[in-house]
């Protein structure tokens, strides 16, 4: 690997691990507030009327949570009165925990008065993926290996079907009855593995930082032409400028600006920086972006709308912005239709009803040139 592309894959990593402790970009619904444990845009969405059980494609708020093994989510939602076991759920909260040997929220479910019974299925999950520890904590709880359960047959004939199919030979010989494993634990067990992407703590972003501009100034104008790379870049290609801006990285930013990256640049399948910052919220990135020459509109008015960007990050700030700076608020979102469809969150109707003002102004000042 040449000295550019490590260094390019090292801050293409800075930037990554200096990324917001919490997103910027605000949440769309109930369920992804809690799916990201965001207990304050959970209350913003209570207060402005969601329904607590209100369905994504996949299940409720609560049970989204669940799935992600969000505790602090799921604390709340039971506090303000969610079904523990909604009947028309696809998949219920527990089996969502269970699912992802989330054991410490379904024990949450189980003290809120979840029955027992319910919790059953994770005997199964935990005889798929070789969790004996899980299997003897929900015994450990009051699931019956030898009973009978809705929709699961015998338990015990269930589990040691699937441990065989899945080749778990420890759980197969202790259904079996041929091995002791000892007592239950007492404690919920935890999962084996956290996919939390590493942030960097608050005392080493001075560090990071100052490491970061120097590879970039001791690169000079290639580093104006670097893209995100190595393990830390996003799955979707982006040039670093534009890896940066989503992340609100601004010094980074003008460092590779100064080095001469594009801000505007024709569609070659990438995100350019004004589009990615706009959607991830990063405000003070946008405005920084537009100061410099990036184009309210993009190239075209049709290719990564930076506007369309702005009005799916959910912030009515950043769509204010560049409507201030001259985006066209009657421009269609790429994927068609008009740009107030896009409108999602707590301030849906705030940044519908901004572009609705920004279209009739427009319209306005064409009549008045025209008289």
């Amino acid at each position: 690997m040449s000295s550019d592309k490590r260094s390019a894959a090292r801050v293409t990593e800075i930037v990554e691990l200096m990324r917001p402790e919490r997103p910027r970009k605000l949440p769309e619904s109930l369920t992804a507030a809690a799916m990201d444990g965001d207990l304050e845009r959970m209350q913003l969405f209570l207060d402005q009327g969601a329904d607590i059980e209100q369905r994504s494609l996949f299940a409720s708020p609560l049970g989204a949570a669940c799935s992600r093994g969000q505790l602090e989510s799921v604390r709340w939602l039971i506090a303000h009165g969610a079904l523990l076991d909604p009947s028309d759920a696809q998949t219920s909260p527990i089996e969502s925990a269970l699912g992802k040997m989330n054991c410490e929220v379904a024990a949450l479910l189980l003290d809120a008065g979840l029955p027992i019974e319910k919790a059953a299925w994770g005997v199964i999950a935990g005889a798929s993926v070789g969790r004996l520890d899980v299997i003897l904590w929900l015994l450990g709880r009051g699931v019956e290996l030898d009973r009978s359960y809705p929709r699961l047959g015998v338990l015990r004939e269930r589990a040691l079907a699937t441990a065989v199919k899945e080749g778990k030979g420890d759980i197969a010989r202790f259904l079996r009855g041929e091995v002791d494993p000892g007592p239950s634990p007492s404690a919920p067990p935890r999962p084996r593995v956290r996919q939390d992407r590493p942030l960097a703590a608050a005392i080493d972003r001075p560090r990071l930082l100052a490491e970061a501009l120097e590879l970039v100034r001791a690169a000079g104008k290639a580093a104006g032409r670097w893209n995100a790379t190595g393990p830390s870049a996003p799955p979707q290609r982006m040039s670093l400028i534009a890896h940066a801006a989503g992340n609100g990285v601004a010094e980074v930013v003008v460092a590779l600006r100064d080095a001469g990256a594009a801000l505007n640049f024709e569609n070659d399948g990438t995100p350019p920086p004004l589009h990615q910052a706009a959607l991830e919220a990063q405000l003070d990135v946008v405005r920084i972006l537009l100061e410099r020459g990036a184009l309210p509109n993009g190239n075209d008015g049709k290719t990564w709308p930076p506007l369309e960007a702005a009005v799916m990050s959910g912030d009515p700030e950043v769509v204010r912005t560049l409507l201030e700076a001259g985006a066209n608020p009657k421009g269609k979102a790429a994927s068609g239709g008009p740009l107030t469809a896009r409108a999602r969150g707590t301030y849906a109707a705030e940044i519908r009803a901004m572009l609705e003002q920004a279209i009739a102004s427009t319209s306005a000042g064409k009549r008045r040139k025209k008289q």
